[in-house]
């Protein structure tokens, strides 16, 4: 149970919640406050990335989706899909920046296909966060830059039915659990937390956390470890 809650608390993605657990700084390689070097984040191979981010959905839909990879100057689009799904590995930064360590750990994969809507809605916070991560950018340069794209209305609601896919056995979410489970998330404005009980752990069962920095919530709703697809 220890580990299904730290890895809840990494927000289903691995990336919502940043109250329930800190990074040790003393035992964590990567307490400082800066990008690793560059290399360390990209893929051995693009055939590797492609075939971990299709992973992260059922291949009815990762087949005919989108599919971005990371490449020294951010993402770019290798595959352009037909069905609004776009899949791609994300990397430490999509997490809290209250992880001091893990915040820049380079070992850390999430594999994710998020739907039309999401990727309207929620893909742009993560690519905004690449942008300022490969900059060299601070934990706290990056959440003001987020607090100024969300104050400006960049950064807006999900608009209609907002979903991701995180089912992929390729998963690394952080050094204390490697894997979760596999699972989905639906994305939906945050309207307080007492209004979605935001943040409270319960095992397994479906959970909401707000995005901190980001005008959206999600519920994270869990598979069992059969659910799980290889890459």
């Amino acid at each position: 149970m220890k580990n299904r809650r730290v890895a809840l608390t990494l927000g289903g993605v691995f990336l919502m919640a940043s109250a329930a657990i800190a990074a040790d700084e003393a035992a964590d390689p990567y307490t400082k406050d800066q990008l690793a070097s560059l290399d360390a984040y990209l893929a051995a191979s693009e055939e590797q990335e492609v075939a971990t981010a299709l992973s992260a959905a059922p291949e009815h839909i990762s087949a005919a989706a989108s599919v971005l990879v990371l490449r020294k100057d951010g993402y770019e689009t290798i595959r352009d899909g037909s069905n609004g799904f776009v899949c791609l590995v994300e990397r430490s930064w999509a997490g809290s920046v209250d992880y001091v360590g893990a915040f820049w750990d380079p070992k850390i994969r999430a594999p994710i296909c998020y739907n039309r809507q999401a990727a309207k809605f929620v893909l742009p916070l993560y690519l905004l966060r690449t942008r300022l991560a490969l900059a060299g950018r601070s934990r706290a340069d990056i959440a003001a830059a987020i607090a100024a794209s969300v104050s400006s209305g960049e950064l807006k609601a999900p608009v209609g039915t907002a979903m991701s896919y995180m089912m992929s056995a390729g998963q690394y979410l952080h050094p204390d659990i490697g894997r979760w489970l596999p699972h989905l998330m639906i994305w939906m404005p945050y309207t307080g937390q007492d209004d979605w009980g935001a943040n409270a752990l319960a095992g397994v069962d479906p959970v909401v956390f707000r995005n901190p920095g980001g005008p959206f919530a999600m519920v994270v709703i869990p598979y069992g470890e059969d659910r799980f697809i290889e890459p």
